[in-house]
């Protein structure tokens, strides 16, 4: 694609915020974010999976005006699965992580668990003399 895509959103202080994608040639694109109350744009920033729907319908939008190609489309999506894949479901982003509360202890092994493993590992080391 030549053109960049751009759209605005909010943050979670309600502070406008534009975002914009940079397509490099076919290899490659660049997230840039910039917040109302700042004046440089940002290049380290990492899409969120809304932000990554929101290029892909915006790139499929300008499909359909004829304004990207079906390449196009199929490479944003290629590119959104493969960072989609990346991302760790379960582990909260770092700004969504509580640190003011009290550390929670972490369970350990009991005496059947660890008796248990043994058996698996000696079990699984033993073999057919055959």
């Amino acid at each position: 694609m030549r053109r960049p895509v751009e759209w605005v959103e909010r943050a979670a202080d309600g502070v406008r915020v534009t975002v914009r994608v940079t397509f490099r040639g076919t290899r490659s694109l660049r997230w840039q974010m910039r917040r109302a109350d700042e004046a440089q744009w940002r290049y380290d920033m990492t899409a969120t999976p809304e932000q990554w729907a929101t290029l892909v319908a915006t790139v499929e939008a300008r499909y359909r005006r004829r304004a990207a190609s079906w390449e196009d489309v199929l490479r944003v999506r290629r590119w959104r699965d493969e960072a989609l894949a990346m991302l760790p479901s379960a582990c909260p982003r770092a700004d969504q992580i509580d640190l003011s509360g009290p550390v929670e202890e972490t369970a350990s092994l009991g005496s059947d668990d660890v008796a248990r493993d043994a058996e698996i590992q000696d079990t699984s080391g033993a073999s057919d003399g055959g």
